[in-house]
């Protein structure tokens, strides 16, 4: 077990994160400045979660009607035993994350209306 967590940590500290074939550009990036390896670059690092809200990545999200609960979700994930069994692993090795949701996460911007991941801009 120790030389599968050093190995971890090490596969942590150098790997750069790998993306499933055709996921947005603009997901992308913003997944890249939140796992800046040097922490004073990486997203939120100056004002925490307020300077990731304010991120073009949720530009348009009305933040306190989602506090209040009145945004009704965009989707609901149908997640059978089959999906959890059937997991890819992405970003690094070792790491899994189910691809069927991973799929689902466009279409749930798209129902967001998120303007910036929309356009194309972040």
């Amino acid at each position: 077990m120790g030389n599968t967590r050093i190995l971890l940590e090490v596969e942590i500290l150098t790997a750069k994160p790998k993306f499933p074939p055709g996921m947005n550009w603009n997901v992308q990036c913003a997944i890249i400045k939140l796992l800046k390896k040097d922490i004073k670059y990486r997203l939120g690092a100056e004002q925490d979660a307020e300077e990731i809200m304010k991120s073009s990545l949720f530009w348009g999200v009305d933040w306190d009607a989602l506090l209040r609960q009145e945004i009704q979700p965009p989707f609901t994930p149908q997640i059978r035993t089959a999906d959890v069994q059937e997991e890819s692993s992405l970003c690094l090795s070792g790491v899994s994350t189910s691809v069927a949701l991973l799929n689902d996460f466009p279409k749930a911007l798209n129902q967001l209306n998120c303007p910036a991941l929309l356009s194309g801009k972040l």
